[in-house]
């Protein structure tokens, strides 16, 4: 039998495209830096440092960031410095195209499909360069 979810999921975008090819935005590199540095390095929605080691199905990744548009342009949201921010590629991936009425219901979403999928901090491991092959298993 289906039981309904205890909160209701977040509305997911829908857009008409006129072509397949979905266009990439390019931000400019002055307001990436910008951006990053007035976030502290962090993640907007977890609030982990970029460049961070996490561990997903056993696997050591680095966290990369991304930006991110607050309202999705798959619903009109623009790209502006008010709906820009930078989110690492898993909390990035995680909202895709939902719509959240304010950061904080974003936030319990993204905290919850992070426990869901099985995500990971690795607190014993520093930040490192992309090549973690000096992390060996005993």
């Amino acid at each position: 039998m289906y039981a309904e979810p205890e909160e209701p999921l977040p509305t997911r975008a829908r857009a008409l495209r006129q072509s397949p090819v979905r266009r990439t935005v390019s931000v400019p590199a002055y307001v990436k830096e910008a951006k990053i540095k007035e976030q502290d390095g962090r993640c907007f929605y977890c609030e982990r440092l970029f460049g961070s080691p996490i561990l997903h199905d056993d696997e050591i990744e680095i966290l990369e960031p991304q930006s991110e548009h607050f309202k999705p342009r798959a619903a009109s949201g623009r790209t502006t410095d008010s709906n820009i921010r930078y989110a690492c590629h898993v909390c990035n991936g995680l909202k895709s195209d939902f719509i959240f009425d304010t950061v904080e219901d974003c936030v319990t979403f993204l905290t919850a499909e992070w426990n869901r999928k099985r995500y990971s901090t690795c607190p014993s491991l520093i930040p490192f360069k992309r090549d973690p092959s000096f992390i060996t298993s005993n």
